[in-house]
């Protein structure tokens, strides 16, 4: 695992990820646990909540998109070791983290599982791009240390030192690699080796597209290919550019889930930033905006957010798949309830400012 406060070496590699491993016994225990038809459908609604789940039972739920997505018998996966993988996944997560956690991880990939399903884009992807899909999505966080990309490059922690680019993604990368070549000959036993060899490709490249710092340039490109005459999902490599963006939209959709599920989300992640920007300010290092507890309005985060990088994004996929707009239509209210919230806030300051306006008025007279 990744050590936050590590000493830099030059030349000199100071961590390394070690999968998991994962005993038949642990394998019993946890999926010993069956969810019942109701908690089954929960999964295909936006309103399901990882974050009341233990991570567990979600390793089961996660087992299941597999199994409705009939990717275990299309592709012959090996059911044991499906869930020996999922299960050291789950394990390869820091459950510290308030935000990016396994039950992030999930969250992810069960959006990807509704498009899928309930938005029934399905049909668009061949087995083999769906399950690169939905490990994409599992394994786009792996290892990660609750810090940003920023933090990483002023510390020069191991990871900035060995990639000059998207440290922490290409770290969820080789995370990702290691964990798959641990699994992937047992996993996709019966699979020729050039359509694992596309999984795997496919699943790289959904990572590195998760990088926020290159959010505009990914997505102005799709936009582009998209609304261009030769755009087409009967091509291989169209799907693939749609398949990143999917990850790439799930990934940062929390808004796009009803409010309640939302606003706990939009918690976790304040949480995170705030326990970075503490750890920053203790340690003489400059304080992002956005993660100094003392300026932050979230309020307006929020709306910052929606409005410059997630209303964009669904939009534009709203636009190849007609069922987004559902996805659209809560941004939208959320947005809105964000506005209705920033203003009883102002109201709120403005009655406490003249309270003591008056106070002070009054104090004066008396003396």
């Amino acid at each position: 695992m990744l050590k936050m406060n590590e000493p830099v070496v030059e030349g000199k590699e100071l961590y390394s990820y070690l999968v998991p491993k994962v005993t038949i016994e642990q394998v019993n225990q946890i999926f010993n646990w069956e969810p019942s038809e109701l908690e089954l459908q929960t999964i295909e609604y936006l309103d399901f909540n990882s974050l009341l789940w233990s991570t567990q039972n979600l390793v089961v739920l996660a087992f299941k998109f597999f199994e409705n997505l009939n990717l275990i018998t299309s592709l012959n996966l090996n059911v044991l070791t499906l869930k020996k993988f999922l299960i050291s996944l789950e394990k390869s997560y820091y459950f510290q983290n308030s935000f990016h956690n396994f039950k992030h991880a999930f969250a992810v990939a069960l959006l990807n599982y509704i498009f899928l399903v309930s938005f029934n884009i399905g049909s668009f992807f061949t087995k083999a791009e769906q399950v690169a899909l939905i490990l994409a999505s599992l394994l786009h966080d792996t290892d990660h240390s609750g810090f940003t990309n920023s933090y990483h490059i002023a510390v020069k922690t191991s990871i900035a030192v060995r990639y000059q680019d998207s440290p922490l993604e290409r770290h969820h990368c080789h995370c990702a690699n290691e964990i798959l070549q641990f699994y992937c000959s047992s996993l996709f036993v019966d699979l020729d080796s050039q359509i694992v060899q596309q999984i795997n490709s496919i699943i790289q490249r959904c990572i590195l597209a998760t990088d926020m710092a290159k959010h505009f340039d990914i997505v102005k490109q799709f936009d582009i290919l998209s609304q261009s005459p030769e755009f087409s999902l009967s091509n291989q490599e169209h799907r693939i550019q749609t398949i990143i963006m999917l990850v790439k939209t799930a990934d940062i959709s929390n808004e796009g889930r009803p409010w309640p599920v939302s606003r706990l989300w939009a918690d976790q992640l304040l949480t995170e930033f705030f326990a970075q920007g503490d750890y920053e300010r203790a340690h003489g290092l400059k304080v992002m905006p956005w993660m100094d507890r003392f300026i932050v309005n979230q309020c307006e985060t929020q709306m910052g957010f929606i409005d410059t990088f997630l209303y964009p994004t669904v939009r534009l996929m709203a636009r190849l798949f007609p069922r987004f707009e559902q996805l659209c239509n809560n941004v939208e209210m959320n947005r809105a309830t964000w506005v209705k919230l920033r203003e009883e806030e102002k109201q709120k300051l403005e009655k406490q400012q003249s309270l003591e306006i008056t106070n002070s008025k009054e104090s004066e007279c008396k003396s």
